[in-house]
């Protein structure tokens, strides 16, 4: 073992004395220092591709659309459907209705899809968790969620009141006021639908305020005839820049008033404020860095102190400068090295854990840490990336270097006749 080295590992764990629990507790600020950094971006950067994965999922890639109602679809679903990047175009019809159930009113939106669930654009059936996906006849497949909010099970009975229906009580009403007895009356009777299945999204937004239905259906609700609201488009390549390309090059072959958005588009503020929030994070990580860098310098400033008469003897008996810095620069190292190493392995072992900690903390303590219902996942998301740990780890090694600079400076312009004159 090089000497330098040598008196490096000696003097920072000592064999007794309390340095030996000071080094510790530096090595313990480090640790902490390397391990909150890498699990709070695994779960950022886990909730981010995990959100992105479920929008997706439910959203498709690309939605065309006019802003009103699309009555003659024909020639964009073969211009769509002749694109090479293309692998699935579904026609679509949606809006909100309001749904009775036992006595219980809500407002989902309802979204027309094929008979047959086999939706190229928007895979409805990988979501199935109950019953089955085919809605020939007047049938409708909830969300997990608003099942469970309304106790409702496969086979129960709703009824949905569309547009439709308001239109027809909004004229029986201003035909009372009106005063005229011999103004019509008609009877409003909203659509009975049967539920046929439960599908499960991951996102408690779309499982608690989405219906799925038949095309024919939502055209029904919404007295389309033959009209559309817009067209989903599913692409061979997910990557962003591929769908924002394609987006771009739809837009400049689609027919006005048709326009192409992308999954982006449509969720921008949401996607936003995510990467706000990474960038805030970020700061506090850096911050965080910082502190135990200030406990490197804390803990070697105080062994210097302590092993001025040592650095004295050194220094007599032919040690250079370049030795006393590299000693006390080597400490630094050390400190960071088995600090990073701890606090990577702490990190990973966390971040296994953090989901069934969660349920022991809401079994026991009656508090959810990660509620559902604010965002919108089942389960605390995480994404461990090699870049991540070795991002953290490379910073924390240069703090605990740099850090250690000053007290590895002040050691080597010791001067061994001041260190010894009372020895």
């Amino acid at each position: 073992m090089p000497v330098e080295l040598f008196l490096a590992w000696r003097y920072l764990i000592p064999r007794r004395g309390f340095v030996m629990f000071i080094s510790l507790f530096t090595m313990l600020g480090v640790l902490l220092g390397v391990a909150t950094p890498i699990g709070v971006l695994s779960v950022m950067e886990g909730f981010s591709n995990l959100l992105q994965e479920k929008v997706v999922r439910f959203h498709s890639h690309v939605t065309v659309a006019n802003g009103d109602i699309i009555y003659d679809a024909g020639p964009a679903l073969e211009r769509l459907r002749s694109d090479p990047d293309v692998i699935g175009v579904t026609p679509f019809a949606h809006g909100p209705v309001l749904v009775q159930f036992q006595g219980r009113i809500s407002t989902p939106f309802v979204r027309g899809i094929p008979d047959d669930g086999a939706n190229s654009a928007i895979p409805i059936r990988p979501m199935m968790i109950a019953g089955e996906a085919d809605l020939a006849g007047d049938t409708v497949l909830v969300g997990e969620a608003w099942a469970r909010r309304n106790a409702a099970l496969v086979g129960d009975k709703i009824m949905v009141y569309a547009p439709r229906h308001l239109e027809a009580m909004k004229q029986n009403y201003e035909a009372m006021q009106s005063g005229d007895s011999d103004a019509p009356q008609s009877a409003i009777l909203p659509n009975e639908y049967t539920i046929v299945g439960i599908f499960r999204s991951g996102l408690e937004d779309y499982d608690t305020s989405v219906i799925l239905t038949s095309l024919i259906n939502a055209q029904r609700l919404y007295k389309l005839d033959e009209g559309l609201h817009g067209i989903s488009v599913r692409l061979r390549d997910a990557d962003p820049v591929v769908v924002q390309q394609v987006t771009e090059r739809l837009n400049g072959q689609l027919e006005r008033p048709l326009f192409a958005r992308s999954w982006m588009d449509q969720n921008r503020e949401l996607f936003n404020a995510i990467a706000t929030e990474r960038v805030a994070m970020s700061i506090v990580v850096a911050i965080i860095l910082l502190v135990a860098a200030f406990c490197v310098c804390n803990t070697l400033i105080t062994v210097t102190v302590l092993r001025t008469q040592d650095i004295g003897v050194l220094k007599a008996l032919g040690a250079q400068d370049i030795h006393i810095l590299t000693v006390f620069a080597l400490q630094g190292l050390i400190v960071g090295v088995i600090g990073s190493v701890a606090g990577s392995v702490s990190a990973m072992v966390a971040l296994r854990q953090l989901n069934p900690l969660r349920a022991w903390i809401r079994d026991h303590f009656d508090v959810d840490v990660f509620s559902a219902k604010v965002y919108s996942l089942a389960e605390i998301p995480y994404l461990l990336q090699p870049e991540t740990v070795l991002l953290t780890v490379a910073g924390t090694l240069m703090a605990c270097v740099l850090a250690a600079m000053v007290p590895a400076y002040y050691a080597a312009r010791i001067d061994p006749v001041e260190a010894l004159r009372y020895e």
